[in-house]
């Protein structure tokens, strides 16, 4: 959707940056009165606070409000809020969140010579971890008390593995051996020996559950924390790159190549509805405790109180916002700023082990008032006339009265008209926008409310 509306749009002036520098403020200014005002709790609660303190789901809600209620140019006048947004949660959230320490050290070397990379409970090795020992063999699997123990895959040093249980450290259970020869042995194990031979089928259980435990030993994160951690995360984001090279794309007026063109052409109309459906449907709140209400409480409120002074006080105090594009990048800044917490956040409370039900909170609280903030943001760009006429788009820019007029002559009974009215007094816009064909959606809150009602649909067909 990015790189199609850009592709679409003549060159934005350089005023398109003013909703980059607008979420840059509030997300760092938000962040600050969170780390301030909970000081005194525990690091771990502290660092999770401030971090969902910081950035949102920009591409899921804000890019489909974006669009609704301003068309491609709204788009392209969020490009730049788009990407201070993905610098806020992969870079600024993400260290704030591992402010605590990692979760697990990446690796410990022990006196032997082996390395264990995994969880820990204390000082033991509890739950999923690889343990690579000094000889080339490799252990992956379920630890408990600092001994393999639960469903895991042993590699000898010479080739050959197990895959199946153990218990206290040894091969004890179902499982199946596999030699550098080729020979398999399955059934039941005691203390290293086989002491009942079973058929394959049998042990295929055992067998595919340490293959899975062993898959999960490697997949768990450790370490990080780490700014080159937080930039190799930054890199990797579809949604930076989008607004880089879209904005490139539009500053040069170099087209899509066809191929790209054609697929962002099918794809970007289905944008909005998918990711608002989806959402709605991740809005599954639980019954949460009196005290993570009253956190997440302070952060949200946070969020929307830092995200309207500082979009407002751009709008009225910096003389750029004057000019259309400007504006519209406030606009859209802010409509960024009151998007829920990303879900990134709930991956990265998970990773550093922080307490994921009070994040969930946050989250479900975030998106639970996301959807009327924006509608009720929107009712009032419409009532207090903010939102840029004659946006730049593909689009021809048409003033009401003369669309009344219009309608007039091809409507005698006068019902298109009175409907063209009522939506004026509705909206509060004095502009729509008209292609060769229809009524497009650009300045049309009929879109916002339709947004929002995905939202709704998302969320009722999980319910």
């Amino acid at each position: 959707l990015i790189l199609q509306s850009c592709n679409s749009l003549p060159p934005v002036s350089w005023h398109a940056l003013l909703g980059g520098v607008a979420v840059a403020a509030s997300s760092a200014a938000s962040a600050a009165f969170i780390w301030y005002r909970f000081k005194d709790k525990h690091k771990r609660e502290r660092a999770l606070l401030s971090g969902a303190s910081m950035g949102s789901d920009a591409p899921g809600i804000a890019v489909p409000f974006i669009e609704a209620l301003a068309g491609p140019a709204g788009v392209v006048a969020a490009a730049s809020a788009l990407f201070a947004n993905t610098v806020a949660v992969y870079g600024a959230s993400y260290l704030l969140s591992a402010s605590a320490g990692p979760a697990f050290p990446e690796a410990y070397k022990h006196d032997d010579g082996g390395t264990y990379r995994g969880e820990w409970r204390g000082l033991s090795k509890e739950g999923l971890g690889v343990y690579t020992y000094a000889s080339g063999a490799r252990y992956e699997g379920e630890w408990r008390s600092n001994l393999k123990d639960g469903r895991g895959v042993y590699y000898f040093p010479k080739g050959g593995m197990y895959e199946g249980e153990w218990a206290g450290g040894v091969m004890s259970g179902t499982g199946v051996r596999t030699y550098s020869s080729g020979k398999v042995t399955a059934g039941r194990w005691d203390n290293r020996q086989l002491v009942t031979p079973l058929d394959l089928r049998q042990c295929a259980t055992a067998a595919e559950g340490a293959a899975e435990a062993a898959l999960a030993a490697r997949r768990v994160v450790v370490g990080g924390g780490r700014p080159i951690d937080a930039l190799q995360l930054l890199v990797v984001q579809p949604v930076l790159w989008a607004s880089i090279l879209g904005l490139a794309l539009n500053q040069l007026q170099i087209p899509l190549p066809a191929s790209i063109a054609a697929v962002t052409a099918t794809l970007a109309p289905a944008n909005k509805a998918l990711m608002l459906l989806s959402s709605g449907m991740l809005l599954q709140p639980a019954m949460p405790q009196m005290r993570q209400v009253s956190d997440s409480t302070v952060v949200v409120a946070a969020r929307v109180a830092f995200a309207l002074f500082i979009t407002a006080n751009a709008l009225v105090l910096v003389p750029a916002a004057n000019q259309p594009i400007g504006r519209l990048s406030i606009l859209a800044a802010a409509v960024i700023l009151l998007s829920p917490i990303s879900s990134a956040s709930m991956e990265f409370a998970r990773n550093f082990r922080l307490s994921e039900p009070l994040m969930q909170t946050c989250k479900d609280m975030s998106l639970f008032l996301a959807g009327p903030l924006l509608v009720l943001f929107s009712l009032a760009v419409g009532a207090l006339r903010v939102l840029p006429l004659g946006l730049p788009g593909p689009a021809q820019r048409l003033e009401i009265e003369s669309l009344t007029e219009t309608a007039v002559a091809a409507d005698p009974g006068g019902s298109v008209t009175l409907l063209l009215r009522d939506r004026q007094l509705l909206y509060g816009l004095n502009c729509v926008s008209v292609n060769n064909q229809s009524q497009a959606a650009s300045g049309n809150l009929s879109g916002v409310f339709t947004a929002y009602h995905h939202v709704l649909l998302g969320h009722r067909a999980i319910a």
